[in-house]
């Protein structure tokens, strides 16, 4: 195996390095995000305080987001198993969590937004909430990304080759 080559399961087996404490920074854009979902919430519960149900709906998808950007959050902070490797338990967990807080939060908007149609398009807005549960099953659960075998040659293209719209371009 070439030596300058990285050894792609070790690549995602380990977590990357945190930045040298001289360089870390506050994170600006997750914190304005947060504070955006925050006060469009808190307007959004102002506004609508006549009717209890849909305070309780603005309540509980701001706190089932929360709960999603934790679990991803703790998700993406975990090292990746390769192909073949177990998932850690706290992987699996969190996976599941994923799965189902999004399924709760794609059911709750799904609802919301299918009272207020004919009957016609609310089964269209069902069968596309079934189809993304179903795409999250198979992503979360089922599919596998192909490491490179043992020779270390990968299944995807090696950069230098173009194909397609790059080819094209560089043709000019």
């Amino acid at each position: 195996m070439d030596p300058t080559k990285a050894d792609l399961e070790s690549l995602l087996k380990k977590p990357f390095p945190p930045p040298p404490a001289e360089e870390q920074t506050f994170p600006w854009i997750p914190a304005l995000a947060f504070l955006f979902l925050t006060f469009s919430c808190v307007q959004a519960a102002y506004r609508a305080w006549a009717d209890p149900s849909t305070v309780s709906f603005i309540a509980s998808a701001y706190v089932a987001l929360l709960a999603l950007f934790w679990c991803l959050r703790r998700l993406d902070s975990l090292p990746r198993g390769g192909v073949g490797a177990t998932a850690t338990a706290e992987e699996n967990r969190l996976k599941f969590s994923v799965w189902l807080l999004s399924l709760v939060l794609n059911g709750m908007f799904s609802f919301r937004v299918a009272e207020m149609l004919p009957p016609a398009l609310a089964a269209v807005v069902w069968m596309v909430a079934g189809a993304t549960t179903l795409a999250g099953i198979y992503v979360f659960f089922i599919y596998r990304e192909p490491l490179a075998d043992a020779a270390g040659s990968s299944p995807f293209p090696a950069p230098s080759k173009m194909t397609g719209a790059h080819q094209l371009h560089s043709q000019e």
